[in-house]
């Protein structure tokens, strides 16, 4: 073999020998750094200072767990599991820790939730009381809860759920909580928990359906659509039915115009040529509702003739 054979073949395992080297540092990259702790929740009426003082030691207690903290970000008070994984996608953490304080008089109860920063789930919980306590007391428990969930606050290794949709027949639209998800067949990535599915496919009856969802499981959702009933075109039965009867009104109205009236017609209501003095005047209502029958008619009919084109 010669030299530059020699060469080349050392270049390429030194390719081969970074490459190795980088995929693993690549993986970790896509891992999110650490532990985000939520801003601290207070139920009850708690002072400054206090609230300073579990305040830090809520942070005491994630450093004796080893947490490697990321930086806070703005959370809303009532975060929900879709909240919580746009919180930690944009804090770059793993994992969230929610610390809630209830206070009544010199009673506190606390309660510590971990979440899993890629799916949002509930991963681990611990609550404990604390009755006729100072604030130094509280702070220790506090500390020493946050302590003992040290195992908890590690990255989750389950992959987030997925749902595959089917329907009977296919290329129904998926929505998902409201929010547009493509057609049938289809595989959806969500957070665990529980999720509106619903189904909708032209001529065919909307399905709706509720599924709880766990984190590194795939579930099966198949939707047997049934046909949409037409319903009656009433607004074009309606229309036309009183369309006709207005016409035929209309037309009694304008037929009667000028006749005597019968009731008054004899004495002195009647003239030299035997003429009755009362006669109907319907010419102009006549005129308006023949005019609003035939008005209704005509609608009525392209109602119904829409209808008709309609596809099954």
């Amino acid at each position: 073999m010669g030299p530059r054979n020699e060469s080349s073949e050392r270049r390429s395992i030194a390719g081969i020998v970074a490459l190795a080297l980088a995929i693993p540092n690549v993986a970790a990259a896509r891992e999110p750094p650490g532990v985000l702790p939520l801003p601290l929740h207070v139920d009850g009426t708690l002072d400054a200072a206090p609230r300073a003082e579990l305040g830090a030691a809520m942070l005491r207690g994630l450093s004796r767990a080893k947490a490697e903290l990321v930086a806070a970000v703005d959370v809303p008070r009532d975060c929900d599991t879709p909240c919580r994984v746009d919180v930690a996608e944009r804090a770059g953490a793993h994992t969230m820790v929610e610390t809630t304080v209830a206070v009544a008089d010199r009673n506190y109860t606390l309660a510590i939730r971990v979440y899993d920063g890629r799916t949002g789930a509930l991963r681990a919980e611990s609550t404990a009381t604390c009755e006729l306590c100072g604030t130094a007391e509280v702070a220790t428990l506090l500390e020493d809860q946050l302590g003992a969930l040290a195992a908890k606050l590690g990255p989750s290794t389950l992959p987030p759920p997925r749902v595959r949709v089917s329907s009977d027949p296919p290329g129904a639209a998926i929505a998902i909580d409201g929010e547009a998800r493509g057609t049938t067949p289809a595989t959806v990535v969500l957070t665990p928990g529980r999720h509106r599915v619903q189904l909708d496919k032209r001529g065919w009856a909307t399905v709706a359906r509720d599924i709880d969802l766990v984190a590194g499981v795939d579930e099966p959702l198949a939707v047997a659509l049934t046909r949409q009933r037409r319903a009656a075109p009433i607004v074009g039965v309606v229309a036309l039915a009183l369309g006709l009867g207005l016409t035929g009104t209309g037309a009694g109205l304008l037929a009667i115009d000028g006749d005597p009236y019968r009731r008054r017609c004899s004495g002195d209501d009647v003239d030299f040529a035997g003429r009755c003095r009362f006669r109907y005047d319907t010419a102009v209502p006549g005129i308006v509702v023949t005019s609003l029958g035939v008005g209704l008619v005509v609608t009525g009919i392209v109602l119904l003739a829409r209808r008709a084109r309609r596809p099954r």
